[in-house]
């Protein structure tokens, strides 16, 4: 299914000018932050298109509705490996303020990915609800 799925994807973006740039999680558990073998899995399919992707992993203990720039790791394919960007990205006022406001509102929630559309086909792995209200944030 993964693979139908990043297909899918794939022909999607390439249909809207886009590219897939990379992958986020956040784990289930809340204490692991931790890139799991899927992750690693898509993250290198992801590669394979677009050299410059990048694996996004959310810390969950971390998220709180009171905005936090540091709630994340990044990670890149250097010599064949996940590695973890020393560099820290800073995220501007307006970004944390909108996640705060996200979060607060329980946005995540609403997310669907692409399991969920797998299951029923009337929720739609686009987000368009989503990312309507991101874009009113903005």
């Amino acid at each position: 299914m993964l693979e139908v799925a990043l297909l899918q994807i794939d022909a999607y973006c390439r249909s809207s000018g886009l590219v897939v740039a990379g992958y986020y999680q956040a784990n289930e558990h809340y204490n692991n932050k931790e890139m799991d073998n899927v992750a690693k899995t898509i993250g290198r399919k992801i590669v394979e298109h677009f050299p410059e992707a990048c694996i996004f992993m959310i810390d969950n203990a971390l998220i709180s509705n009171k905005p936090v720039s540091e709630a994340y790791r990044i990670y890149s394919m250097k010599d064949n490996q996940w590695r973890m960007l020393e560099k820290r990205h800073t995220v501007d006022e307006d970004t944390l303020a909108t996640t705060a406001s996200l979060l607060k509102l329980d946005v995540c929630r609403k997310l669907i990915d692409f399991d969920n559309h797998l299951d029923n086909l009337k929720y739609d792995w686009r987000n368009l609800e989503i990312n309507e209200m991101l874009s009113r944030c903005m």
